[in-house]
């Protein structure tokens, strides 16, 4: 009996303790395609002045840009471009945008299947502040969550609006596998019983 132990069940155990100690696969990087469909828009809240304010633009270079994401490493880069004339931002803006991607395939939480990401909030005196600024996505057996950072804009000085991809799971190993093992260790101790039986 103990040498029947040994032979079968033993090692079954053995590899299935392995597996189950064993870190999460190491999944290659994906990368984030920013899609034509980008866009910006500033609506002026209230009397706007001609002569003072801010104007917003997509980042030069965003579309077409190609982001690699890796488990543990953001991938950051310049969003929005925001632009003060006159005294800068005496004014109030409401601010949407939309930042989407033409790669890599996902799949929306909550149904959808383009990826984008519809971001909107206010600039006044003293910068932009989103009011919904990230979204969750699968790709794959992995999440990933893209977000869009605020700014601060000081008189007539504003700047760039940065947005980033993160991947926020690893790649599980496929919890089939222990009960793969413990099968086949059942199955060699049967067909040890049936060869003792007869």
């Amino acid at each position: 009996m103990f040498d029947l132990l040994r032979k079968t069940i033993v090692p079954a155990v053995a590899a299935a303790g392995f597996l189950a100690a064993a870190p999460a696969a190491q999944a290659t990087p994906v990368n984030f395609v920013v899609g034509s469909d980008s866009a910006v828009s500033l609506t002026c809240e209230g009397t706007c002045s001609s002569t003072d304010g801010i104007s917003a633009a997509l980042a030069s270079g965003l579309v077409g840009s190609s982001h690699a994401v890796e488990y543990g490493s953001p991938a950051s880069f310049d969003f929005l471009t925001l632009t003060s004339f006159g005294v800068g931002t005496s004014n109030n803006y409401l601010i949407e945008a939309v930042l989407s991607f033409s790669e890599p395939d996902v799949a929306i939480p909550g149904g959808g299947g383009i990826f984008e990401v519809v971001v909107t909030g206010f600039v006044n005196v003293g910068g932009l502040v989103w009011d919904n600024f990230e979204k969750v996505v699968s790709v794959g057996d992995r999440l990933f969550k893209v977000s869009v950072a605020n700014t601060t804009c000081s008189g007539a000085s504003c700047g760039t609006v940065s947005a980033a991809a993160v991947s926020i799971s690893e790649v599980p190993l496929p919890a089939g596998g222990l009960l793969l093992i413990g099968g086949l260790g059942a199955l060699a101790l049967m067909r040890r019983r049936q060869t003792l039986a007869a």
